[in-house]
């Protein structure tokens, strides 16, 4: 997970032409964007097999 925040840091600096974006920013935003649109959280979930079992 941690690895995919900082990709979507680097992917939002590049976007905004700055340096770098904070995790906390990153996080917030996230997070309201999910809020905002559960079934399409809930989709991705699905897509990477969440809640599956082996």
């Amino acid at each position: 997970m941690l690895a995919f925040l900082s990709t979507v840091e680097t992917l939002l600096a590049d976007r905004f032409d700055t340096d770098e974006v904070s995790k906390t920013n990153a996080r917030e935003f996230a997070l309201k964007h999910a809020f905002e649109n559960p079934d399409a959280v809930a989709d991705l979930m699905c897509e990477e097999a969440y809640g599956a079992t082996d």
